[in-house]
């Protein structure tokens, strides 16, 4: 988790670091819309999909495994930098139960306090944004509503802001009836309904409520609501109002107040943006090559977030993860390779190169042992209670089919398969000596029963 936190904070700041250095000050409004939402959707989900790749590949002339490890270096030190902070150590066995009790309250549960947080500030910030949702939808049953092209305009009696949701105009109504909200406010709003921002606002809402801890999700939001602005700006200008008389328009509200984090409002943000950016020139090459260098960008950065390269030898897997993976194979029906039946001498044979002593040694290999003989023990069980089912379900009254025995005979032989293999691991780490019984033979193959049967 801490890894993907990580990865996923690191990949949003470069993709935002991307759009505020190429993208924001650009009149290409759409382009960076999407590109916003996109960069935050793929900045969460990016590190969740792994693609596994062969070591030896490349990009470009440099190895999968170098950009994996540059990738990975900095993520996993912050990692073992922080997880045994928010995990507890476990106490040492102790001679009376006052010494473990004070050992128990020194190694306090740090996880455990830092989950509690997460989890009431995240509730506090949906109850904030539920709020947000029943001010609107109260501001709606009491307000004056009027169809209007496009949308349906809300008088309200207190002051607000001109501002808009979904397909609401949310007005004061004296502003409204006397004309200072003139057409190009309304057409203003108008275009964050037509250009359905309100979707937007609340999916970087719910983002940033369940990730309130990442930074750049506040960046995001604002970026996204700014952008937002930019567009209905530009949708006034092109279609009614003259930039001068618009620029009047912004000064004019410039000192109102925002009523709802829900809700795009007319006078977001200072004016001096919005205004720089009505009157701000571009050059078509130039923005076209922008947009091609940040998306190829956006896709490398997010290809190398995602990307897993497969170089871990099997003598640098622990005996639980040699056991996972076989165990996963087994249930897969695949078959074992002559590499990960070799794997646990290879884990071995690599103690002396990282420091490990004689004596420590021969204490991991008693752990090791020990563990191996748990899970020799449980597939003997997992095996008995396949060739049971396999061979009760073979009964001639049970009409059985050989397309059905031949599945269980399949999947007996797999776990006969791995049985085998921890067997001659246990054999090969304890020298032969107090070893149990070998794995029992195979049943009678599925083509015997049936002939059985039909005797």
């Amino acid at each position: 988790m801490i890894l993907y936190l990580v990865k996923s904070t690191v990949l949003l700041a470069l993709l935002f670091g991307l759009y505020k250095l190429l993208l924001e000050n650009e009149k290409m409004h759409h382009f960076n819309r999407f590109y916003l939402l996109f960069a935050l959707a793929t900045g969460l989900t990016a590190p969740l999909i792994q693609y596994e790749l062969a070591p030896n590949a490349t990009i470009a002339g440099i190895e999968l495994d170098k950009i994996d490890q540059m990738v990975e270096a900095p993520s996993e030190y912050v990692a073992r930098s922080i997880e045994p902070i928010i995990t507890a150590a476990p106490s040492p066995a102790e001679t009376s139960d006052n010494q473990a009790a004070s050992v128990s309250n020194k190694n306090f549960p740090t996880g455990v306090v830092l989950i509690i947080i997460y989890l009431s500030v995240t509730m506090m910030l949906f109850l904030r944004f539920g709020y947000g949702l029943f001010e609107i939808f109260a501001s709606l049953r009491k307000g004056e509503k009027q169809p209007t092209k496009g949308a349906i305009l809300v008088l309200l009696e207190e002051s607000i802001t001109p501002q808009s949701f979904l397909r609401w105009i949310f007005l004061n109504k004296e502003d409204y009836e006397s004309g200072k909200i003139g057409e190009e406010i309304l057409e203003h709003e108008r275009a964050h309904i037509q250009q359905l921002h309100s979707l937007d606002v609340i999916f970087t809402e719910i983002v940033k409520t369940i990730f309130w801890f990442n930074p750049f999700m506040y960046g995001y939001k604002h970026a996204v609501l700014l952008n937002h602005e930019f567009l209905a700006d530009e949708h006034v200008v092109t279609k009614i109002s003259p930039k001068e008389q618009y620029k009047k328009k912004l000064l004019e509200f410039a000192t109102s107040k925002t009523r709802n984090v829900l809700s795009n409002n007319f006078n977001y943000s200072t004016p001096k943006k919005r205004i720089l950016m009505l009157f701000r020139t571009h050059k078509k090459n130039t923005l076209r090559f922008k947009k091609i260098i940040t998306s190829a960008l956006f896709l490398c950065f997010s290809f190398i977030a995602a990307i897993h390269v497969n170089a871990q030898t099997i003598s640098e897997m622990t005996i639980e993860e040699l056991s996972e993976t076989l165990l996963q194979k087994v249930e897969s029906k695949e078959s074992l390779s002559a590499a990960e039946q070799k794997a646990l001498s290879q884990l071995f044979a690599r103690l002396p190169e990282v420091g490990i002593t004689a004596d420590e040694e021969v204490k991991v290999k008693a752990e090791a042992i020990d563990f191996l003989n748990g899970e020799l023990e449980k597939l003997r069980i997992q095996m008995q209670r396949k060739v049971f089912a396999y061979l009760d379900y073979g009964k001639a009254e049970n009409n059985p089919t050989l397309e059905e025995l031949q599945s269980k005979y399949l999947d007996i032989r797999a776990t006969n398969t791995l049985l085998a293999t921890v067997y001659n691991q246990v054999r090969e780490l304890q020298g032969n000596t107090n070893i149990a019984p070998p794995p029992p033979p195979l049943p009678p193959s599925p083509e015997m029963i049936l002939e059985k049967n039909n005797q």
